[in-house]
């Protein structure tokens, strides 16, 4: 199987999402959680369906997700003003805080990747982009 390029990618995945879920455990956050709150932040406002689409969630574990997220008090939804039938998402002071937190864990597991890749780092990034625009459903 070591001879199979997927498969060293699958478990190199599982690797990095092992280090990640250690790295995030103080926080109670899931690698969806971070990217989730990353992107309201990044985008204030962000409709809930965008995020879906973003993430390539499906919409009834994004439904599960948002709910996740507001219970936590993480994350509020408001009617969008644009369009009444969609929601924006946007961070509480409470999900400011945590994401403020979680920055800096994952910085450290950014930097823990960037030392194990070293000089080969943009290399192995275009190669990551190539396999992804390349393999992705058109």
């Amino acid at each position: 199987m070591q001879e199979y390029i997927g498969f060293r990618l699958r478990m190199a995945q599982v690797a990095v999402f092992r280090n990640f879920v250690e790295a995030f455990r103080p926080y109670d956050l899931r690698p969806v959680h971070y990217s989730a709150l990353k992107l309201i932040a990044l985008n204030p406002g962000l409709r809930q369906q965008r995020l879906g689409e973003t993430l390539e969630i499906k919409r009834p574990n994004l439904v599960l997700l948002v709910a996740d997220m507001k219970q936590r008090g993480w994350i509020e939804r408001r009617r969008s003003r644009l369009d009444k039938r969609s929601y924006a998402l946007h961070l509480t002071p409470a999900g400011k805080a945590l994401l403020a937190e979680a920055d800096a864990a994952h910085e450290q597991h950014e930097k823990r990747l960037r030392a194990l890749l070293g000089r080969d780092v943009t290399r192995f990034c275009l190669a990551l982009d190539r396999i992804r625009s390349e393999l992705a459903p058109r």
